[in-house]
């Protein structure tokens, strides 16, 4: 009798280490390499938020480990390549990634690289690109810039003028516009910086002053300095990447029409998914209207001024969704 409890104890001990075993094999260690802060209440924001659940919903399979990028466009290989290569996977926020992790791909073919906003298919087995459609997204805010604007005149304030999304959401924004009302003018300018509200509020209120009544800015958490310069002026302001709206000044929040929306949270989840459950695709993955990766703010139960457009963000929103506008990128 003892020698048969001593055989199962032992089984039990053998199946718990090997069971224990199995779970330590199957931790994997990934890395989220941010452009700034990780609560620029926007696209970090969404990716950090995305970053999160999926620690929450993989525990304990998964680990994630975060890298601060202060360089912002200047990054070089050797600032990742410096650190712990022991990651089985690595997702960079921002194309300034997609060089750089094309490289450290081709000598680290056992981790898998991610760019979200790359816009490339480099056919590499370990290396994806998401691209979310700025064009789609800036042209949902040019729809609800021109069917708001009173003086016919409407502005763009990004990040950084030579930044291809920037450019894109530029682009975007004219055609939507124009898709409402072909008179209608849009001025553009570049902070230069996605970390100074200052600088963009003086911008904004220049803007302002020049009969500009609606203001769409892409410059992360310069971004602030827009929803300042509206409440200061009572004027229109539209956010970016995630519904700004709710983390605003409480003065602002009745001047914000709405936000351009990229679904970044839902992405990074997904993707961080697919590696645990193996089931990860290299190349070009695309999001956009069709596939809920862009949309807009339905800010209309709180902001008078967006129902008026309403009816033309709707429209707009089906026809990029069914593939029924082709937007071209402005130079």
């Amino acid at each position: 009798m003892k020698l048969q409890v001593a055989k199962i104890l032992l089984a039990t001990v053998v199946m718990s280490l090997m069971l224990n075993t199995s779970v330590q094999a199957a931790n994997l260690q990934g890395l989220m390499c941010y452009g700034g802060p990780t609560n620029d209440q926007g696209f970090n924001q969404m990716a950090y938020d995305g970053m999160n659940r999926a620690i929450n919903s993989f525990a304990p399979k998964l680990n994630m480990a975060v890298f601060i990028n202060k360089k912002a466009d200047k990054l070089r290989v050797e600032d990742i390549s410096k650190l712990d290569n022991k990651n089985d996977f690595i997702i960079g926020l921002g194309d300034v990634y997609l060089p750089i992790f094309a490289k450290l791909a081709a000598s680290r073919p056992k981790t898998k690289f991610i760019v979200i906003d790359g816009d490339k298919n480099l056919g590499m087995p370990n290396l994806l690109c998401v691209k979310f459609n700025d064009l789609e997204a800036g042209f949902l805010a040019g729809v609800a810039a021109g069917g708001t604007t009173n003086t016919k005149n409407i502005g763009f304030i990004g990040g950084y003028k030579n930044l291809r999304s920037n450019k894109e959401l530029l682009s975007g924004y004219k055609a939507g516009a124009c898709y409402v009302d072909p008179s209608i003018k849009v001025k553009s300018d570049f902070v230069e910086s996605f970390t100074d509200p200052k600088k963009l509020e003086e911008k904004a209120l220049q803007m302002y002053d020049k009969r500009v009544d609606v203001i769409f800015h892409a410059a992360g958490m310069s971004g602030k300095g827009l929803f300042i310069a509206a409440a200061k002026v009572k004027k229109l302001a539209i956010g970016c990447d995630t519904n700004q709206r709710a983390t605003a000044p409480e003065e602002a929040r009745p001047y914000i029409l709405t936000s351009a929306l990229k679904h970044v949270d839902n992405t990074v989840y997904s993707i961080i998914d697919d590696i645990i459950n193996e089931k990860f695709k290299p190349g070009l993955r695309v999001e956009d209207c069709s596939t809920d990766g862009i949309g807009y703010a339905d800010n209309s139960v709180n902001n008078k001024a967006l129902a008026k457009a309403e009816p033309l963000l709707l429209d707009a929103n089906a026809q990029l969704t069914l593939k029924a506008i082709k937007i071209l990128i402005v130079k």
